[in-house]
């Protein structure tokens, strides 16, 4: 991720990913989608620092093609789910709109958002 500047609830943590969930090691995706729910804000101005607040939606530009307004990419922070409504993609958590946003695989993803909530 090429952002460095940390929200102060959206920690690091002392431990790097790799010796909380080595690669032989199973990822508790649960877990670590019940902590990125509880640091959803904070974790979505850090993968998209465009958004922008309406009701329950945050609403951004979707960084993956040529979005020029907000409107038609969004994500429930209540409750996790996105989509992209100009080109159907969509989600039910971070997890899987870091995996979106990046090109990682589902167990990358979690990784990378376990990090940002420091678990």
């Amino acid at each position: 991720m090429s952002h460095t500047t940390r929200h102060p609830n959206c920690k690091s943590s002392n431990r790097s990913t790799a010796q909380r969930y080595p690669l032989n090691e199973k990822v508790d995706f649960e877990e670590i989608r019940r902590a990125s729910q509880a640091h959803i804000l904070p974790i979505l101005h850090r993968l998209l620092p465009d958004g922008r607040i309406k009701g329950s939606q945050y609403f951004a530009r979707n960084p993956k093609r040529n979005d020029k307004s907000l409107g038609s990419f969004s994500v429930n922070f209540k409750t996790g789910q996105w989509a992209d409504f100009a080109t159907n993609d969509k989600g039910g958590d971070l997890i899987s709109l870091c995996a979106y946003l990046h090109d990682l695989s589902q167990k990358e993803s979690a990784q990378r958002i376990a990090q940002m909530v420091g678990i």
